[in-house]
């Protein structure tokens, strides 16, 4: 058997005459709740706070910070931050885009960390745009922060963000991203309504007891055959 943590995955490998739809089983993937002990609330942010997004992502040519620092220039108006995690060969470039837009006092670089879920914890949004993907871990990690989801729409991120979930557009369309990002930071009931349920659907179906009791069950399966 192959595991491939998403339908797109599994769909490449059929396209690509890898393997077969009977060889292959979808297992998505899985992470540790973080916030077991206290489950972030949403719900105490007032309509007069500044608005955290939070992205995480590598500064590379898989993931797309350009689109996404050209639609936040055209809501600058509006009462957000922009914290941006990861390191990576382009972040020089984006750096230098957020000058050129001056962004420079709403948008923040924080390279790599270890605490990510404590600045998920203090978020409002969580956005990722990206190029390519297979079933990415740091959406996950937002969904099970009670983060409503701004994320482009390729690969296995649909079968994470449903449309109760967040809101998706399309690969490299800034102004698809920028109505997005400007619905949520408008819409405080939106946003909390949208963590809740992001919430609710990593527990259904991307914590790690989903994932680890869906692969012992196939290693079973092949002991067993």
């Amino acid at each position: 058997k192959i595991i491939t943590v998403s339908e797109k995955d599994k769909e490449l490998a059929l396209n690509y005459d890898v393997t077969t739809a009977e060889k292959q089983i979808v297992i998505h993937n899985g992470i540790i709740d973080k916030f077991k002990e206290k489950v972030p609330n949403k719900k105490v942010n007032s309509d007069s706070k500044k608005i955290i997004i939070t992205s995480v992502a590598r500064f590379s040519e898989q993931k797309d910070h350009e689109t996404l620092i050209c639609a936040m220039s055209g809501i600058s108006n509006l009462n957000w931050e922009l914290h941006l995690i990861g390191k990576g060969s382009r972040i020089n470039n984006v750096e230098l885009m957020v000058k050129e837009h001056k962004l420079e006092d709403k948008v923040f670089f924080h390279g790599e960390i270890h605490n990510v879920h404590d600045f998920l914890d203090k978020s409002d949004i969580f956005v990722l745009s990206t190029n390519w993907e297979g079933l990415p871990l740091s959406i996950i990690e937002a969904m099970c922060s009670s983060l409503p989801i701004v994320a482009t729409n390729v690969g296995g991120v649909s079968e994470l963000v449903t449309e109760n979930v967040g809101l998706l557009v399309p690969r490299k369309d800034i102004q698809a991203l920028r109505r997005a990002l400007s619905n949520l930071i408008e819409n405080q009931e939106m946003r909390v309504k949208m963590g809740e349920e992001a919430r609710k659907r990593y527990l259904d179906y991307f914590c790690f007891e989903a994932m680890y009791s869906k692969t012992i069950f196939e290693y079973n399966n092949l002991i067993r055959k």
